[in-house]
């Protein structure tokens, strides 16, 4: 295994990011992330992160809620509390912050400017072994 300060987020994030602007619905949204492939989209507003959309909010705060996804606009569903981090960070610290926060995407923010997105998957395909990391937490709580 190579040394943790080999892993660093910037080597292994998603350099194109899936953005979308609160105004769009649930459905376009939804179309957007198909369409890339992706299971998330940031949602921005005056170049600034305001929020994120998962596929996970997508299927619970507006399927499951029996919200019309053609009306509802992202910004009614979209996580506002987004956690971020800096490319240099280690990959072993950026898996303790999924972890910690319960969340699967974290938006990688160089300068206060967006740059990338790392999700838990993408680490566990470098690191099988943080699993235990992402499965801590939940057994605590």
């Amino acid at each position: 295994m190579k040394d943790r300060k080999e892993y660093i987020v910037e080597k292994f994030m998603a350099k194109h990011v899936l953005t979308v602007s609160s105004d769009v619905t649930v459905t376009e949204c939804a179309k957007a992330m198909a369409r890339r492939k992706v299971s998330s989209a940031v949602i921005t507003a005056r170049g600034r992160i305001v929020g994120i959309v998962t596929e996970n909010d997508i299927s619970r705060k507006s399927v499951a809620a029996g919200l019309d996804a053609k009306s509802t606009k992202v910004s009614r569903i979209m996580s506002k509390d987004v956690v971020t981090i800096p490319p240099e960070t280690p990959l072993y610290d950026a898996m303790i912050r999924l972890g910690q926060k319960r969340i699967k995407h974290l938006p990688v923010v160089k300068n206060g400017k967006l740059v990338g997105i790392i999700t838990a998957m993408d680490m566990l395909r470098v690191q099988p072994a943080y699993i235990d990391i992402l499965s801590y937490p939940l057994l605590q709580g």
